[in-house]
């Protein structure tokens, strides 16, 4: 019985960090979208400024 429930300690923290793992994954892309579109702005802002 108690090795039933050292895999099962084993299992939640494994999911635990695979959730941890999404959660970070998840905020780097949305940290990367939001440079892609400062980016996107910028280089905008640029060509406005070079062309007047």
């Amino acid at each position: 019985m108690a090795r039933l429930n050292q895999l099962s300690v084993i299992s939640y923290q494994l999911s635990v960090i695979s959730y941890q793992l999404s959660v970070i994954s998840y905020q780097l892309s949305d940290y990367s979208f939001k440079w892609t579109v400062l980016g996107e702005n910028f280089a905008n802002f640029f060509s406005l400024i070079t062309v007047h």
